[in-house]
């Protein structure tokens, strides 16, 4: 959640509950955009880095959908702002030790835009 929280942040949703918004919601194109976005960045990223080293795609795969399903929860509503503390330190612990996997793997799992916009929010 911390690469989304920052990209929530910026689009002035002040929780987490926003993204489990129904289609008649106005901000339900937001909640579809930062979703998809959120997957990119599992698919492309998350997943490749963590096989890299040495998980098995089906545990990281079972964690993704117990993670996503928490986070579209209605009522799990974390703030961002509380998330959003400490942007760059989490920034390192959670979304580093991926980027230094997909760097050294040399397996043509590139960084992707969805990491980069990620790491850009965060240092925003």
């Amino acid at each position: 959640h911390t690469a989304v929280a920052h990209a929530m942040a910026l689009l002035s949703l002040v929780n987490t509950e926003a993204l489990s918004c129904s289609s008649s919601s106005p901000s339900s194109s937001n909640t579809i955009i930062i979703n998809n976005y959120l997957d990119s960045l599992y698919e492309t990223q998350i997943l490749p880095g963590a096989v890299n080293d040495g998980i098995s795609s089906s545990e990281t795969n079972a964690t993704w959908e117990d993670w996503r399903q928490r986070l579209r929860h209605p009522h799990f509503g974390l703030s961002t702002f509380f998330i959003t503390q400490n942007g760059a330190a989490k920034c390192g612990i959670r979304l580093g030790p991926t980027i230094k996997s997909l760097i050294l793997a040399n397996n043509n799992d590139d960084l992707s835009i969805s990491m980069v916009f990620a790491v850009a929010v965060i240092l925003r």
